[in-house]
């Protein structure tokens, strides 16, 4: 079970540097995380399965879309929490690496 009270406690952002097959990692947005020439997605989420994902557009600025998330491996939800601490949080890779907008 996740922990809603550190999930929804902070901004994520993806440190894709620490990525693995099949899994991406997030940091707070307060951690020491790497200068990046590309824009680096976030995260906010909220209670009850929902969650603002901020992608970087065109021209560099960050675009939020409100996608659906859950805990586990497996389901319809847009993202699908592997692990959470206060320090990291791992999702299971989306099949482009990208949100897609529906």
């Amino acid at each position: 079970m996740v922990n809603q009270n550190v999930l929804c406690s902070t901004t994520w952002v993806h440190c894709y540097e620490e990525d693995s097959s099949g899994n991406e990692v997030y940091r707070p947005i307060t951690a020491d995380i790497p200068l990046s020439r590309r824009p680096r997605e976030q995260l906010d989420f909220q209670r009850g399965g929902t969650a603002t994902l901020r992608v970087p557009s065109a021209d560099d600025r960050l675009i939020p879309h409100t996608v659906r998330w859950q805990s586990g491996a497996t389901g319809d939800a847009d993202l699908q929490i592997l692990e959470v601490s206060a320090q990291r949080l791992v999702i299971a890779s989306r099949a482009t690496g990208q949100f897609q907008p529906g």
